[in-house]
């Protein structure tokens, strides 16, 4: 029943009472971070794919690192839409909406389906972006050692070199040790 004082309000504070804020916040937070990780690991894996192949001369032994770029945005992108779909599940759980929308036994029954369904399903997400973490935190150490090595006063710009022989167990087999020595300017320019 409306009383006199929600009637004169109009139809809209309705909707002001039912909105999820914190879930509507979380799926605007969950988008940013999603469009952000897509653009910035797609960006970056094209860069180091590229470093790899012109400055060390790979070519053989990448063939996982596409691969590895789609499953990133795959699991993004699907994080982005099951955002989406606990925004719309949300809307419908709060509030009157609530009791307006289920109001059949098995309408709540299939109500609390659907957000069991979506909890296991961001678990099984939580479980993905952990795996991806700690890729990206096994690429961030490379980069910060790689960083390290550059910002040595020991590499001359003009005429020094940097050798990886002494790294040769993290590269394909089979590759060259004139590959791991990177020298000369525009090789270090390249990788630094």
């Amino acid at each position: 029943m409306e009383t006199g004082e929600t009637k004169e309000r109009g139809g809209c504070h309705g909707c002001v009472i039912r909105t999820p804020y914190a879930t509507l916040v979380a799926v605007s937070m969950c988008w940013v971070g999603s469009g952000v990780f897509c653009g910035t690991m797609y960006r970056g894996v094209n860069l180091t794919l590229r470093l790899l192949q012109d400055v060390f001369r790979l070519d053989r032994g990448l063939q996982w690192v596409e691969p590895t770029q789609l499953t990133f945005l795959i699991v993004g992108a699907s994080m982005g839409a099951v955002s989406l779909m606990i925004l719309v599940t949300a809307v419908l759980a709060t509030g009157d909406t609530r009791v307006e929308v289920y109001r059949s036994p098995s309408g709540r029954v299939g109500g609390q389906i659907a957000t069991g369904c979506f909890i296991f399903i961001t678990y099984v997400l939580l479980v993905a972006w952990l795996l991806i973490f700690i890729c990206c935190v096994v690429m961030t150490t490379f980069y910060t050692l790689s960083w390290g090595v550059c910002s040595t006063d020991e590499i001359a710009w003009e005429n020094g070199g940097i050798d990886f022989y002494p790294l040769h167990f993290m590269f394909p087999e089979g590759t060259q040790k004139v590959n791991m020595l990177v020298e000369g300017q525009a090789e270090i320019k390249m990788f630094c």
